[in-house]
């Protein structure tokens, strides 16, 4: 009985972060991009930390990685909903 509400409440907060991180994209931008890349990089099993430096690539400890995965399995569905994920709007701007 307990765990019912376990899965509704994950869907919930993944909704509320992808809100939350679309706004945050979009008006603040930044740092999307490369938490996007980090995320794609650890689905394919390639190095996090490749081509990166101080304040350049991905510079934050890898479990952060995780936190934008859904984000990468959206654009996975299909392409062109990458730019529901924000990451076209920045590089395009």
């Amino acid at each position: 009985m307990k765990n019912r509400w376990r899965l509704p409440l994950v869907v919930v907060l993944m909704i509320l972060f992808f809100i939350v991180n679309r706004g945050n994209a979009l008006h603040k931008g930044g740092d999307f991009e490369s938490f996007h890349e980090s995320s794609r990089r650890l689905l394919n099993g390639e190095p996090l930390y490749a081509g990166s430096s101080p304040g350049v690539g991905v510079t934050w400890p890898p479990f952060q990685s995780v936190f934008f995965v859904p984000f990468v399995f959206v654009e996975r569905i299909h392409p062109a909903w990458r730019e529901c994920c924000g990451t076209s709007s920045i590089s395009s701007a």
